[in-house]
């Protein structure tokens, strides 16, 4: 196909080819990548923050070289972004909406790299931005948003590489990796993955060249101060991953159950390009180890007990093998405007059940409207923060001098500290995962609010322990995260709070105590 025609069937301006590809219909792509993010950016204020949002400010508060199962950047640029806007919702959901945008461009891209034509680098870019956990994460300042967009760079660069043999291409992918690990632990696996797919089915001479070593040296170099905070810390980010276990257990059908899920978060027109696309990613030579490596790391994940979303990062990859399956198997039955429809219709579906469509006042009245139980979990904190107030200032004004609010999990500790200055409440602890490490509460207080937990837990280490009530954010939007838990007033602990700080370390979210 001419360049001409490349344009013709784009509908939109296409870039020049060049040799071995074909033409990028730029307009197109970053049309669909631009509705993308006008869409997020439209919504972002509605609803509330999400408690990993509120965390990420309150941990960047508390700066350094790592956290439980987490890098430095994210807390870092959430608390940077709450102090130039603070308390505001949409303005920590600018760089995601942005990032998101970047991720459906990177996949029309990597059709590109494949052999696909202007078509199929259009249905890929439309297949991303419609992609059920993409548009989630998207919506929201977490780590996943940018991890998943990361991968999506690196597969994008090792696969160029793998077609121009251009050595600046690995060295920008391992610049990548760099990044990501200043995000999230989880990119280490993808690599695994490529390794082990070129180790059995080339290219592997990708192991001889120099800048793949600079890359790696340069991320190994900017992981040494986490990995030093690890260890001086105890490891924590291995407990964290049993725990992940215990609630890929609870929540989401354990080893079985991340079958369904990571379908569900594909998606129906992903299960179908990838149906599609990973037989001809296995056909193809030059991407045969991209092919080995996809269901590599589907099987490391589910003997490991994983999180489904952990492979989101390879989802592009798979739409865009698919969109280039369908142009090369089925070139007049492709020609039509239905697979687009399609995909569009289908990524409408799910934004409307995935995103904060609606109203929050709509969606109160019609709790039904909101599928998505995570949506719900934006809704209520402040309503949380002022019942455990009521209670605090139910006290006498000399034992409030000397009381601190301690809660059971992170979300809980996040959303009252995000909201104690506006609340009027004292300082706020938790034994919970990364809140455990923002130290313990005073020697000096002899009375907590404690919100959630274990009323046996309490008698053990307090004198006297009477439950006052539940947070309930009157909500019919049921936030499946605040869940009403009850709220007590401990008073005279046993032993300091220095002596049993430790006692309280817990990392399971459903853990009690």
């Amino acid at each position: 196909m001419s360049t001409t025609d490349q344009r013709r069937s784009s509908g939109a301006l296409a870039a020049p080819a060049v040799a071995g590809v074909a033409a990028v219909p730029w307009r197109g792509v970053l049309a669909i990548a631009g509705a993308v993010v006008a869409l997020l950016l439209l919504v972002s204020p509605r609803y509330g923050h999400d408690g990993d949002e509120m965390y990420f400010v309150i941990a960047g508060g508390h700066p350094s070289w790592g956290y439980v199962d987490q890098s430095a950047v994210i807390p870092l640029l959430a608390k940077g972004v709450d102090l130039l806007f603070p308390g505001e919702v949409a303005a920590q959901r600018v760089l995601p909406a942005l990032i998101t945008g970047l991720t459906v461009v990177l996949g029309a891209l990597i059709a590109r790299e494949l052999g696909g034509r202007p078509r199929a680098q259009l249905l890929t870019a439309v297949a991303t931005a419609g992609g059920p956990f993409l548009l989630w994460t998207g919506h929201l300042l977490a780590t996943t948003t940018f991890d998943i967009t990361l991968w999506v760079a690196i597969s994008y660069l090792v696969l160029k590489w793998t077609r121009t043999r251009q050595d600046r291409l690995l060295l920008a992918a391992g610049l990548c990796t760099a990044l990501a690990l200043q995000i999230k632990y989880l990119v280490p696996l993808l690599w695994v993955g490529i390794a082990i797919g070129a180790l059995v089915a080339g290219p592997r001479d990708l192991f001889g060249r120099p800048a793949l070593w600079l890359g790696a040296l340069i991320t190994v170099a900017t992981a040494v101060p986490g990995l030093l905070w690890q260890a001086d810390h105890g490891w924590p980010y291995l407990a964290m991953s049993d725990a992940v276990g215990q609630e890929q257990d609870a929540f989401q059908g354990g080893r079985l159950g991340f079958v369904g899920w990571f379908a569900l978060y594909l998606g129906p027109v992903g299960l179908v390009l990838g149906a599609l696309g990973l037989p001809a990613l296995l056909r193809d030579r030059r991407t045969r180890f991209l092919g080995i490596a996809l269901p590599l790391l589907f099987a490391l994940l589910v003997l490991s007990n994983g999180r489904p979303y952990y492979l989101v990062g390879l989802f592009p990859l798979l739409y865009a093998a698919g969109a280039v399956a369908l142009q090369n198997r089925a070139p007049g039955w492709w020609r039509g405007r239905w697979p687009f429809v399609a995909t569009a219709a289908l990524g409408v579906v799910a934004a409307v059940a995935l995103l904060p469509v609606l109203p929050q006042s709509v969606a109160e009245r019609h709790p039904a409207a909101v599928p998505n139980p995570l949506l719900r979990a934006q809704v209520g904190w402040p309503a949380l923060a002022d019942d455990v107030a009521q209670v605090y200032r139910g006290l006498p004004a000399d034992r409030r001098a000397d009381t601190v609010v301690l809660a059971d999990v992170y979300p809980h500790a996040a959303a009252l500290d995000f909201e104690r200055e506006r609340a009027g409440l004292p300082a706020v602890y938790s034994g919970h995962r990364g809140y455990w490490f923002f130290g313990a509460p005073p020697d000096t207080a002899t009375t907590a609010v404690v919100v959630g937990g274990s009323p046996d837990f309490l008698r053990e280490r307090f004198a006297s322990v009477t439950a006052v009530g539940k947070a309930d954010d009157g909500s019919a939007l049921d936030n499946v995260v605040l869940r009403s838990p009850t709220i007590y007033l401990v008073a005279d602990p046993v032993r300091p709070w220095s002596a049993m700080w430790p006692e309280w370390m817990h990392m399971t979210i459903d853990d009690t105590q």
